[in-house]
């Protein structure tokens, strides 16, 4: 933010801590955050409510703050008729998932900037996403028009609007509160349903799986990966796709990670905004990639992956950022944008031209502007090449980094760590890599010290301020980084910090009534309703991660209610997998989980929980179906180990070395010494 802007009068979210709410700080419209002074004020003057929903990153979002929220014209309007209010969607998710499916229910559309009218109880009447300030042909009505007639409507038409928001509330609760009565779960056929519908939708050009716009799908990679141990036609779509983004502009060639999406099929021009939760979620997918098939190149990537987060995304005390902008100096992906004459002032005219070559940029430019977005329109580069290319790549960042950057939301957010914990965790132990881990293990820390109250946990921590109740998404999400840290690692510490917060978990979302979990927790009485989040979106639901976090645990601990809780929330959303199978791609990693039988190994190694040779090879390994629990022969750890899991009960060194025992249903084999038994019966 500018000097200037700093000048300029402030409005109520100059108070807050959220990147978003203060960009909109210095808005004429006077804006209230999501809190008891705003509803107090829509009662008390009896007045609807404008709560517009977005987040820090989102481009059309800041369109709308130019256009809308900045014009003092359209501001008078909004701050007569209603009582504003802002919301930063990653902070109340569980506010923003009510009000989409609204929008979604009353426009058969969402997306962001969200904004959507409500009575002062808190019911939608009407709602959209983007509005221009004005009437503009191929762009819709005009926010200052539709000022106007909402503020008419609510005088003289209240009786229509009170009905239509009591209609609109009441299908909010049936469909978002109840959802489906509980069966038992799915079996094998929903797998081979999914893998149908992939096999329909797939882009066997460009890989993918839809027209543009095209979005990475990185959980459905993953599903493909389990399903490609017995399927080659599975594994053959999750390896195009990821060849495809990791050659396009939605990949930053020089910097590495993930925009947001594609605004295209050839994965070449994204909205350039990069969220962590994505490159979390590719960063598995490529790193499982390079299990499975042994592809240098998308080791390379995943590794690219975490080298900018570690690098761009990542607070000096060990949490991860939220998100970065798509836009600098107010132009999308201006900081990403070359052109030839740059590349050869940098490189010289010879490697200039080949660098161009290699990287599609043009006279021209492939992007607004006359600019061109880096990727690889032929292919990998040769690998005798390697070596000039990745100087070539080093100069062109450095010379980068002396642009203006997008902005950054420094928000850390409890449910994103657990992903990127979970990313540099399994690279830690994939790769043998101590750094991977100790980074996992700081970020874990930070969350355990910074984002954890006597109640809970917290979603949201910035500037030493840690707000706003975890959703059953941050527990089930930072749950599954902690596993994957207990088996990266060994010991007990991050096992028993799992099972107690999972234990916290079930009791603050569970249904009475059984089935899957809430989103929110209860006692809220500023949500209509309470959602069972089932779907998996940009990111994996709450229940799909708490449903495989339980079978893992139920397997590690020989808990019987885990397993009987996992099959409950996958039973919970059996029609809908049936009906919608490419929906729940991570629900449907958890239900692959279930019914291939986890594979229970316990390596006991004389050099402790890290393990020996067999310990490596188990972690290093593409085995989605394993549970791995790695503990010393004696000594305190072995005992707390013990005391968390009978899996340890009379499993010891075989003559004096490290022994690898295999159970599966309760079935045990004998010792292994050796990996290539230890790897046949875990394959089995």
């Amino acid at each position: 933010m500018s000097s200037t802007q700093d000048a300029r009068p402030s409005n109520r979210l100059i108070h807050e801590k959220s990147p978003y709410l203060l960009q909109h700080a210095h808005n004429p419209v006077d804006w209230y955050p999501w809190g008891g002074e705003a509803l107090s004020r829509a009662r008390s003057e009896d007045k609807p409510i404008l709560l517009s929903i977005g987040y820090s990153t989102c481009h059309w979002c800041h369109v709308m703050e130019r256009e809308s929220f900045e014009n003092p014209a359209v501001a008078a309007l909004l701050n007569r008729a209603f009582v504003c209010v802002k919301l930063d969607r990653e902070e109340r998710p569980d506010l923003d998932a009510l009000y989409m499916a609204a929008v979604q229910a009353m426009t058969g559309r969402g997306g962001w900037p969200l904004n959507v009218w409500l009575t002062p109880d808190l019911k939608p009447f009407f709602g959209g996403t983007y509005f221009p300030p004005v009437d503009t042909p191929g762009r819709g009505i005009g926010l200052a028009t539709l000022a106007d007639r909402i503020e008419k409507a609510w005088k003289e038409q209240r009786p229509q609007l009170k009905a239509q928001s009591d209609q609109m509330a009441g299908m909010l609760r049936q469909w978002l509160d109840e959802g489906e009565a509980a069966t038992q779960a799915p079996g094998a056929e929903v797998l081979e349903a999914a893998l149908a519908s992939a096999q329909a939708a797939f882009d066997p050009q460009w890989g993918g799986f839809s027209p543009e716009p095209k979005f990475p799908r990185a959980m459905l990679v993953s599903l493909l990966w389990r399903l490609g141990l017995k399927r080659p036609a599975a594994r053959d779509m999750a390896a195009h796709t990821l060849r495809g983004m990791a050659r396009g502009g939605i990949h930053d060639q020089l910097g590495g990670g993930f925009a947001r999406y594609s605004t295209d099929r050839e994965w070449l021009a994204p909205h350039f905004e990069k969220m962590l939760y994505d490159n979390a979620l590719l960063a598995l997918a490529f790193l499982e990639g390079f299990q499975v098939t042994g592809e240098a190149y998308f080791l390379e990537v995943a590794e690219g992956v975490l080298e900018y987060v570690a690098r761009d995304l990542s607070h000096p005390e060990g949490g991860f950022y939220s998100a970065e902008d798509a836009d600098s100096e107010g132009q999308e992906g201006l900081f990403y944008l070359w052109t030839p004459g740059e590349i050869r002032d940098l490189l010289g005219p010879g490697e200039g031209a080949e660098f161009c070559r290699l990287f599609g940029v043009e006279e021209g430019g492939n992007f607004e502007g006359g600019r061109s977005i880096l990727h690889l329109p032929h292919g990998r580069w040769e690998a005798d090449r390697d070596a000039r290319v990745k100087a070539w790549k080093a100069r062109l960042l450095q010379a980068r980094g002396g642009r203006a950057r997008p902005s950054l939301d420094d928000k850390v957010i409890t449910g994103w760590n657990g992903l990127m914990i979970s990313a540099f965790a399994r690279a830690g132990q994939a790769l043998g890599r101590t750094a991977y881990l100790d980074r996992a293990a700081q970020a874990a820390d930070f969350i355990l010290s910074r984002c954890q109250g006597p109640a809970g946990l917290f979603r949201r921590w910035r500037g030493g301020e840690a707000r706003f109740d975890a959703t059953c998404e941050d527990y089930a999400f930072f749950v599954s980084g902690l596993l994957d840290l207990a088996e990266a690692r060994g010991g007990a510490r991050w096992l028993k910090e799992a099972k107690r917060l999972t234990e916290e978990m079930l009791a603050k979302f569970s249904d009475p009534a059984g089935g899957p979990l809430y989103f929110a927790q209860a006692g809220r009485d500023d949500l209509l309703a309470r959602p069972k989040d089932g779907e998996d979106n940009a990111m994996p639901s709450g229940n799909s991660l708490a449903a495989m976090n339980l079978l893992r645990l139920a397997a590690l601990m020989e808990i019987p209610r885990y397993r009987r809780k996992a099959e409950d929330i996958l039973g919970g959303f059996a029609g809908k997998m049936k009906r919608y199978p490419l929906a729940f791609p991570q629900m449907l990693v958890a239900l692959d989980f279930l019914l291939s039988g986890p594979r229970e190994l316990v390596v006991i190694s004389p050099s402790g929980g890290t393990g020996g040779e067999l310990a490596r090879a188990a972690r290093s390994a593409f085995l989605p179906h394993k549970v791995l629990l790695a503990a010393p022969d004696r000594g305190p750890d072995r005992a707390e180990l013990e005391a968390l899991s009978p899996l340890l009960e009379g499993r010891g060194l075989k003559e004096g070395g490290e022994a690898a025992y295999v159970c599966r249903q309760g079935a045990c084999g004998l010792p292994a010494t050796e990996v290539k038994g230890m790897l046949a019966e875990l394959e089995a």
